[in-house]
């Protein structure tokens, strides 16, 4: 799922940008507690090497991909992601919200409710694309939920808010989904390639 989010991020990026040069698209990443908590270990450091592993074993996915040519005719090729910011909760919210983004709630939380929280209170138009990274079970079995965008206002990287509270460039994704997407496609043939 983190791919596939990442992806159209990436293209809509590209798309809307008038220099194919630029071929990183900047994250912000936010761990919440309880991804801080079940594998960080409650140890920062831990939390924080896991989140800079994670994107670049996806740039390790999407650098090498030909991705054929944009509406120019320049190749894209060796796109991918740079943190330019991570924050790392340590302590979960004080509220007993469980539609906070940051609650100690762990299971059966809705997605919609997490990403509005979250894209309310941590979105910005600063970056790209902000993700919200968790070890929280969301309900009805549900790995990853993203606002896209406004494709008549460059897509994701538009700089506006949906209804002045929500940031259009956000996403939540629960880790172990990605953990479990990036081991399938890391012993899968690549079948992505352009020959």
């Amino acid at each position: 799922m983190l791919i596939f989010i990442l992806l159209f991020f990436l293209q809509s990026q590209l798309i809307a940008s008038n220099s194919i040069r630029q071929n990183r698209c900047e994250l912000k990443l936010v761990a919440d507690y309880i991804f801080y908590r079940d594998i960080g270990n409650r140890n920062y450091a831990n939390a924080a090497r896991y989140l800079i592993n994670l994107i670049e074993r996806v740039n390790g996915i999407f650098s090498p991909i030909e991705w054929g040519l944009d509406i120019n005719g320049d190749r894209l090729s060796n796109l991918g992601f740079v943190i330019k910011e991570m924050k790392i909760f340590e302590k979960p919210e004080d509220s007993s919200s469980i539609s906070h983004f940051n609650s100690p709630i762990q299971s059966d939380v809705n997605a919609v409710d997490i990403l509005d929280s979250f894209s309310a209170e941590e979105g910005t138009n600063s970056t790209c694309l902000t993700i919200l990274i968790t070890a929280k079970s969301l309900q009805s079995g549900v790995v990853g939920l993203a606002n896209i965008g406004d494709p008549d206002r460059r897509g994701v990287c538009a700089v506006k808010k949906l209804n002045n509270s929500h940031y259009m460039n956000t996403g939540n994704i629960i880790f172990f989904t990605v953990m479990y997407l990036f081991s399938l496609f890391t012993h899968a043939p690549r079948i992505f390639t352009n020959q």
